[in-house]
This record gives structure tokens, C-alpha cells and sequence, in this order.
């Protein structure tokens, strides 16, 4: 019996091993398959950074700086969306300000090899603005064709984005009525910041806000927040603007408002949309907050957010300066 047990044993293995030898592609493919099947899909994504209100030349600028170049070494990362406030306190002066190198291109290092896409701050305003829109000619990788723009990212295997960034200052100009007032008025460019700037401006976001696909990441940048919990003051016509903007962005496709200028990190939502504050990319931060019935988180420390994009999600990291993740938000398509 233990002898016919051997010769089945031996038989079955000379038996398999033809049969592998046969069928040896047809049985590779068909396990190759199965596992196919049982392997998660990996989701595609991209990287991007945003900072806001940066342009100092501080040590604290440049502490950000240093973290947001080690982030763009070890990540992916597509681009870096600005949130205004580049030149602090009064813009540039002209395209040859020695500002453009001092706060900017001996600050950022490897950072500034993949583009920077600029949202224009009331600082900025205070300059000339044209030198700004012009800066390309010396920096390829400095994107800003107008106070408001549009960009895309992603398609193909990639996660779809439509970024609107609008010019809050020129924005403020189709809200003022005769008699108020303006945040650094006397120094702005008319015909950046008079009624009819804001008007076109108004006319063209209504036009991109409609035009917007549910398939994509809808995403409206500004300097200027729409919500805040940061205690301020804020003039009349910077109060108009954020209700107008509000109320223009609810029941459209957009999936978040992003903005600097009230140097915090803050995430925000109205059950409309959410809006993420981020102004802390190196001047003076603001502790001074309160605790509105919108806020989900606040904070007040000096870094950049980093955003990862897939289909379905949209993840923002606040990071500080030191590379630490501070907090995470999830925000997903509904």
C-alpha cells in the first residue's frame, strides 16, 4: 500500500509538471488576472502648495521658505498658488525692484522651478501693478496675466481642477458707493480699482461660475477672506464685498474659497461651501480671534498648506515652518 501511495505521488508530479510545461502562459495570465482583481487601484493625484501674505525678506519668511523648498524636493508637487501679499508694505516699484530679488527669487530656492501662480493683495495694490503682470518677462515660471484669471489642472489619468483667482481689491471697486471708504485708497491704480474694474470683473466671474463641471474641483481664490474669525477692522467696503461674494458663490458649483490676508490659518464651512485661511507666509500673524459659528479649526503660526487632489478628495495639510503637520482636513465630493 505505501509503495502505491509513492508511485501515485510520483505519477501526479510528472503529470503537473507536463501540464505546466503546456500550459504555463494560459495559467501566468490567469493569475495575473486574479491578482489584478484583488490589488487595490491606486488613486491618482497631484500636489500643489498655497501660501499667503510672504513678501517681507523676514527671517520668518524665510523659515517658511526653507520648508516649502524641502516639501517641493520631497514631493511631487505641480505648482504653488500665492495668496497675495507678495510685496509688502507698498508693492513694487517698477519691473527692475530690487524687491522681485529680495523676497522673492534669493528666498525660494528650488521652489521657484515649477510655477507660482499669483493672486494679487491690497499691499501689492499700493504698487504698480503692471511691473507685477510684466514680471513673467524675467521669471517664466511667475504666472499672473491679469489682476483675474482662470487655470486648470490635471485631465487624462489625472484629477480635473478649475482654479477662478480673483483680484479682492478690484472686486472692492463694483461695492463702493460715493463716500466710503477704502483700505489704502489714496494708493491704488484706477483702473485696477474703480467701479467699472469691478463691474468687468463681476461680469466675468458670473460667466466662469456658470461655466463650471461637476466633474472637476472647482476652487475661487482671493486675497481677501469671505469668511474670518480673526477680529480686525474692516472697512465698509471690504464688509460689501464679502457679502456680495458669499451670496454670489453659494448655489454653484464651487467646492472651496481659499484667501489670505488675515495672517492665520483658519478652515471655515457655511454649509454652502468651505474656505480655508492661510496668511502666514511670513509677516506678523494675527492671535487676536474669536470663535465664529462657521469655524472648524484656527490657528495662528507661521507656514503653507500642502493640498493633495484625487477624484474624490481634496486633502489640505497646514504645516509650519518646521515641517510639522499642525492639522488635516478631508473635504470630498458630494
Amino acid at each position: 500500500l505505501k509503495l502505491q501511495f509513492l508511485y501515485f505521488i510520483v505519477l501526479s508530479v510528472v503529470y503537473m509538471n507536463a501540464l505546466l510545461r503546456k500550459y504555463k502562459w494560459f495559467l501566468i495570465i490567469v493569475v495575473a488576472i486574479l491578482c489584478w482583481g484583488l490589488w487595490p487601484a491606486s488613486k491618482s493625484e497631484f500636489v500643489f502648495i498655497s501660501i499667503g501674505d510672504w513678501g517681507t525678506g523676514s527671517g520668518n519668511q524665510k523659515l517658511v521658505a526653507k520648508a516649502v523648498e524641502k516639501m517641493v524636493e520631497e514631493e511631487q508637487v505641480s505648482f504653488v498658488l500665492n495668496l497675495g501679499d507678495a510685496f509688502y508694505d507698498a508693492g513694487v516699484d517698477g519691473l527692475d525692484d530690487p524687491k522681485f530679488d529680495k523676497f522673492y527669487e534669493n528666498i525660494y530656492g528650488k521652489a521657484l522651478t515649477i510655477p507660482w501662480y499669483i493672486t494679487i493683495g491690497d499691499h501689492d495694490h499700493r504698487g504698480d501693478v503692471h511691473a507685477m503682470l510684466s514680471y513673467k518677462s524675467k521669471h517664466s515660471n511667475w504666472v499672473f496675466p491679469n489682476p483675474y484669471y482662470t487655470f486648470t489642472h490635471g485631465g487624462g489619468s489625472l484629477p480635473f481642477m478649475k482654479v477662478v483667482v480673483l483680484d479682492s481689491v478690484g472686486l472692492e471697486g463694483a461695492f463702493t458707493e460715493e463716500g466710503d471708504a477704502r483700505r489704502f485708497q489714496n494708493d491704488y491704480t484706477p483702473r485696477y480699482t474703480d467701479k467699472k474694474a469691478g463691474e468687468d470683473q463681476i461680469t466675468w466671474l458670473k460667466r466662469q461660475l456658470q461655466q463650471m463641471n461637476t466633474d472637476a474641483w472647482n476652487i475661487v481664490v482671493g486675497h481677501r477672506p469671505v469668511l474670518s474669525a480673526v477680529k480686525r477692522p474692516r472697512t465698509p467696503a471690504e464688509n460689501k464685498t464679502a457679502i456680495a461674494l458669499q451670496t454670489l458663490l453659494h448655489d454653484t458649483k464651487v467646492n472651496l474659497y481659499m484667501n489670505g490676508h488675515d495672517h492665520s490659518v483658519q478652515l471655515l464651512s457655511d454649509s454652502h461651501l468651505s474656505y480655508i485661511v492661510n496668511g502666514v507666509g511670513g509677516h506678523n500673524t494675527f492671535h487676536n480671534r474669536t470663535k465664529i459659528p462657521q469655524s472648524l479649526y484656527s490657528d495662528a503660526f507661521y507656514g503653507f498648506c500642502l493640498h493633495r487632489v484625487t477624484d474624490d478628495t481634496f486633502t489640505t495639510e497646514f504645516i509650519d515652518y518646521n515641517g510639522q503637520v499642525k492639522y488635516v482636513t478631508v473635504l470630498r465630493k458630494e
